[in-house]
């Protein structure tokens, strides 16, 4: 960068050029650099028309001559003026100081008086066109000559026809140097000015490549990025259409299966070092007229042309997958991702969908763009492929767009419920083994839709946990749980018994866990309903505590500092871990229904069964039985110690107030045995 002129104090001359430098061209060097020594070529030109007009006015006298050359230097500093303030190539920027150098050349020339009007037209009119043309051909460096020739002429014209007595050989002599030099600086400053426009133009043009890459890629992987996917697969699915087989353009959308947990544990270097080894493998994996592009995260998307069927794209899909699937080396480390891929092609109908709600029937009817609905039906794939398992490709089918219809519905239903109060809670019970005493009931909740009726907790619970809706959901059933477990405890009171000691337990979603905000909604729960904190049970399932142990623990230890208890769900059926026994503070294990179904029947079951009992009381851990369905069941159950049971055996999911006429009839619980009121969402 040029030095800035100093503030204060004598300005020196350089600094007076930079003033002339236009702004957008300081920020290269060499471009700087002709610009400065254009602004000086210019002032050159100025003071040598300056000084022409002050020779005629004082040695020759001639006033016209002055005249004419001042006007000629004002030109000439207008020019200046336009070059300093365009800073580019432009009608105003251009033509016209071209036009005004020349009425320089023609003042000049035209200075020894108004008799000889045809001499300054012999040089003006190849000046022009030299100053208009620069040096863009060979016709520039012609019609240049031709202007000094014109200006010679002038200048002995000129030196001829002065008064004897005024050393015509001199005055020759210095008209055709200031004639020529007028030329040849003229010529030389647009000269140098169409340099650094160019320079300036390829410099910009070089910038808005650059940008346009940016735009059109990605900046980690290099690869295309979606929105040049798009473009591109507008303009095949075009051709395609045009050609009328738009089925052979097909879309492979993949998702890494696994980077988030090597981007967490290893760092974020090592999972851009794997995106961009990913990006290597499909490369390599695609054939050559492929276009790969990074979605953004770890998506990325194959556009296939020329597809000669389904089996064409499936193959390239696999390829990718197997391909993903070796283990990669990073940083030193060996780091292992699979892929799941949607493939969807182009030219697919929309399929006839009835949605339940105003989302899902406008979603139904509304009108695609082929290039959205591929890429839609991908991703649709994709999903799918996920649910499936994960490591594999699934095709796109019709159902899947109906599916997704139904999913947004059910949505939008979900949060209409949860606004107007569709929801209700259900109690299953749970009774003493060993008495046979209803000691709790265990919560479910139901959803009441006033379209649908009563809509299955495997069809809501899912999608509340995919879509978040679990949180409010939870913190409902939660309220609601502690609320009627505590009017279960009044009543008892109020009816001059003692109260039996009702614990109530309340699933907790991964979601809800993660969130801080879980501590202090089990706090206010507590306190509005007037339930004692130690009555609360907290159900999770091994999954929701594996999956993030640390958030897990800390979450865990602040709930346990309240009072509340905590239980283990579904024990067995996931990592069956026995260090997370020891390290999170738990204190209820529940034995899943698929170790309860075959225990009567002794065996491997009964083992199983007998195995987790004796894992609890060695922890000081209570077990309960869950579905358990028969007499036999219980009676193995009690047999080998499990205390607490529930399922369709000892009855089905009942309303509050059958509960509350269950409990007043109940028989006590044996000594030291302690009533259970189980509230989960299911």
């Amino acid at each position: 960068m040029p030095p800035s002129p100093p503030a204060a104090g004598p300005i020196p001359f350089h600094a007076l050029l930079d003033l002339a430098v236009p702004t957008s061209l300081r920020g290269d060097a060499a471009a700087w650099r002709q610009a400065r020594f254009t602004a000086l070529l210019t002032a050159v030109l100025v003071g040598a028309a300056g000084a022409y007009a002050l020779f005629y006015a004082l040695v020759l006298e001639f006033a016209a001559g002055a005249l004419a050359t001042g006007v000629g230097a004002l030109g000439a500093a207008l020019a200046f003026v336009v070059l300093r303030a365009t800073g580019r190539l432009s009608l105003a920027g251009h033509v016209l100081p071209g036009v005004l150098c020349a009425v320089v050349a023609w003042a000049s020339v035209g200075s020894g008086g108004l008799a000889s009007p045809v001499v300054p037209w012999m040089s003006m009119p190849p000046m022009l066109a030299a100053l208009l043309l620069g040096w863009r051909a060979a016709a520039g460096w012609a019609v240049l000559c031709v202007g000094l020739l014109g200006a010679l002429a002038g200048a002995v014209a000129q030196g001829v026809a002065f008064p004897v007595g005024y050393a015509p050989r001199w005055t020759v002599a210095m008209m055709l140097a200031c004639h020529a030099g007028l030329v040849v600086c003229g010529s030389v400053v647009l000269y140098l000015y169409e340099r650094i426009r160019a320079e300036a133009q390829a410099q910009a043009q070089a910038a808005g490549d650059a940008l346009a890459h940016q735009a059109f890629h990605d900046a980690l992987t290099g690869l295309p990025n979606r929105a040049r996917l798009r473009d591109r697969l507008a303009a095949a699915l075009d051709a395609a259409t045009a050609a009328g087989h738009p089925e052979r353009v097909a879309v492979l959308l993949l998702d890494l299966d696994g980077f988030k947990l090597v981007n967490d544990t290893a760092g974020h270097a090592v999972g851009d070092a794997l995106l961009v080894a990913v990006a290597e493998r499909l490369l390599g994996a695609t054939r050559g007229s492929d276009l790969v592009a990074r979605l953004g995260g770890d998506e990325f998307a194959v556009l296939l042309t020329n597809v000669g069927g389904e089996e064409d794209a499936v193959a390239v899909a696999e390829r990718a997958v197997r391909s993903l699937a070796r283990p990669f080396a990073v940083h030193g480390t060996s780091a292992t991702v699979g892929a799941s891929v949607g493939v969807a092609r182009g030219g697919g109908r929309e399929p006839g969908v009835e949605g339940h709600g105003d989302v899902g029937a406008a979603l139904a009817v509304a009108p695609v763009a082929p290039v959205d609905a591929v890429l839609r039906d991908a991703d649709l794939a994709l999903y799918v492929a996920k649910a499936r398992g994960r490591g594999r490709a699934v095709v796109y089918a019709p159902a899947m767009h109906a599916a997704a219809i139904e999913r947004v519905t059910l949505e939008e239903a979900l949060r209409r419920g949860l606004a107007r109060g569709e929801f209700r809670l259900a109690y299953q019970p749970i009774v003493d083994l060993a008495t046979g005493a209803l000691i709790g009931a265990e919560a479910l909740v139901r959803w009441w839709h006033p379209e649908r009726g009563l809509v299955p907790p495997a069809d809501f619970v899912p999608l509340a946990e995919e879509t978040g809706l679990i949180v409010p959901l939870g913190r409902w059933v939660l309220e609601e749980a502690c609320r009627q477990a505590a009017t279960w405890r009044s009543a008892a009171a109020a009816a001059g018994g003692d109260a039996p000691r009702l614990t109530v337990g309340v699933n907790v979603s991964g979601r809800q866990l993660a969130r801080p905000e879980l501590v202090d909604e089990v706090r206010a729960a507590l306190a509005g309903s007037g339930l004692p904190a130690d009555r609360l049970v907290l159900e999770l399932t091994e999954s929701t505590v594996i999956q993030h142990p640390e958030a897990a623990r800390e979450r865990l230890a602040a709930l346990k500092a309240l009072g509340v208890r905590l239980a283990i769900d579904d024990f067995g059926t996931g990592y069956s871990a026995l260090s997370y026994l020891r390290q999170f503070p738990i204190d209820v294990l529940k034995i899943d229904k698929s170790f309860v179904g075959d225990v009567a029947e002794g065996g491997q079951p009964a083992a199983l069964a007998a195995a987790i009992v004796a894992l609890g009381d060695a922890l000081s851990l209570r077990t309960v039985a869950e579905g358990v369905e028969s007499a036999a069941q219980a009676t193995v159950l009690a047999e080998l110690g499990c205390p607490l049971a529930q399922g369709y055996h000892f009855g089905r999911p009942v309303d509050a107030a059958t509960i509350a006429a269950l409990l007043a009839g109940a028989r006590a619980p044996a000594a030291g045995a302690e009533g259970e009121v189980c509230c989960a969402v299911a």
